[in-house]
């Protein structure tokens, strides 16, 4: 049986400046922190097992059994980041909803390019994501909202080069946005403004956007820094400015690709490999100015 791990959360931080890097976004502290998943009503107990800075939960599902069902109206962000702040730490939501908004099989790229072609499914994604930023503004404070993991990253392969707006989306007229990927992330920043301005976009860095996943392959040094530079363009031709980026060292962890999937141990970093990955983050962070927080989403077995 598999069963879901914590997602752990650290804000990379050095001093404002220092080697091009922008300052650590406002409400966010000046000093390296995790954080964990934590189901509704675990604050306390999250708390009691160390002095975590930020908790963490998934907004996931589909419009007819999606996060927005798991309370009345939308009450569930409320809930959690009530909590969350009783027990002293940041709530930070990560906004899993496109592919499981999408009927029908195929790979998780089609998936996605179906999704963001359709006009209702587009229509009803903002009006989600518009009730959330209700709620989050309601509530004040800082919140932290990690947007669409894998989305970015299937949207640069779609666009087969480095230009968002290559990606077709079915934008709603209302949005005065074009009709492309970087007009779906100009209309979600423009929600945020409007309504939730404490809460902190973190785009999703991806590995793999570039269609070279350097995590599991032999790369020099050289070129995962030309992979990160590739990745920096496509977010640039967005024409928004997140907060952060949230960064992932792999979506299955070593031990999961070892036992799980077999691959007697080929999975495991070494010192190598771990510059290799710094290095990509950190020149993604120079060319965007953002700030990196490393999440993890891992799986283990239990017999």
């Amino acid at each position: 049986m598999l069963v879901v791990a914590a997602a752990i959360l650290a804000l990379l931080l050095r001093p404002a400046g220092r080697e091009g890097l922008a300052p650590v976004p406002a409400g966010l502290p000046a000093t390296l922190e995790l954080g964990m998943a934590s189901a509704p009503g675990g604050a306390v107990a999250m708390r009691q097992t160390a002095p975590f800075a930020y908790r963490y939960q998934y907004l996931a599902g589909g419009p007819a059994d999606g996060w927005t069902t798991w309370e009345p109206d939308g009450e569930f962000v409320t809930s959690y980041i009530r909590e969350s702040r009783t027990s002293g730490m940041t709530p930070v939501f990560t906004y899993y909803v496109l592919q499981q908004s999408v009927s029908g099989d195929g790979s998780e790229q089609a998936r996605v390019a179906r999704g963001l072609a359709d006009a209702g499914t587009m229509d009803a994604y903002l009006r989600g994501l518009e009730l959330f930023f209700e709620r989050a503004g309601q509530a004040g404070g800082t919140v932290i909202l990690h947007v669409e993991p894998d989305l970015w990253g299937f949207g640069h392969q779609i666009a087969n080069g480095d230009d968002a707006a290559r990606v077709a989306v079915a934008m709603p007229a209302a949005t005065g946005q074009p009709s492309n990927l970087a007009g779906l992330a100009r209309s979600i920043v423009a929600l945020r403004d409007r309504l939730a301005p404490g809460v902190l976009l973190a785009y999703s860095l991806s590995n793999w956007g570039t269609g070279h996943d350097f995590t599991y392959g032999h790369f020099t040094d050289a070129e995962v820094r030309v992979l990160a530079e590739s990745e920096a363009t496509f977010y640039r031709s967005l024409g928004v400015s997140f907060d952060l980026v949230f960064a992932e060292f792999a979506d299955r962890d070593a031990g999961y690709k070892q036992f799980v999937e077999n691959d007697r141990g080929a999975s495991w970093w070494d010192a190598t490999d771990f510059g290799q990955h710094a290095a990509y983050i950190e020149t993604f962070g120079k060319r965007t100015q953002l700030r990196a927080m490393l999440w993890r989403r891992s799986r283990t077995a239990t017999r």
